[in-house]
């Protein structure tokens, strides 16, 4: 999946690399493990270090736009950003688990 890099940036206070993409007619077709799969391959990155915070498009324009930071060590990541953006990665199956696994606590103490 062929893309064009707009914007690459070091941080190095949040220890990672911002990374804005544009990925060409792929508005409907992409997903977020796409992106991760290509940003990945383009930059030699472990795909467990990629994690896409937007992706977007407009109207009567085809293209997406992808905001994706790569984190040197994932313990940034998890300390960060949001649980959400970290969750929303995993498949459904595990977000599951992990959404009833929160949930059992709270019923507890409620009883």
């Amino acid at each position: 999946m062929a893309f064009e890099v707009i914007e690459e940036r070091e941080n190095p206070l949040l220890n990672r690399r911002e990374v804005i993409c544009v990925f060409p007619d792929g508005a409907g077709k992409i997903t977020r493990a796409d992106v991760v799969k290509a940003v990945s391959e383009k930059f030699s990155v472990p795909s467990e270090q990629i994690i896409p915070i937007s992706i977007k498009h407009s109207h009567g324009i085809r293209d997406i736009t992808a905001t994706v930071y790569i984190y040197k060590n994932l313990d940034d990541a998890k300390r960060q950003l949001p649980k959400h953006i970290i969750l929303r990665l995993l498949p459904k199956e595990e977000r599951k688990k992990l959404l009833e696994q929160q949930r059992k606590p709270k019923e507890e103490k409620k009883q």
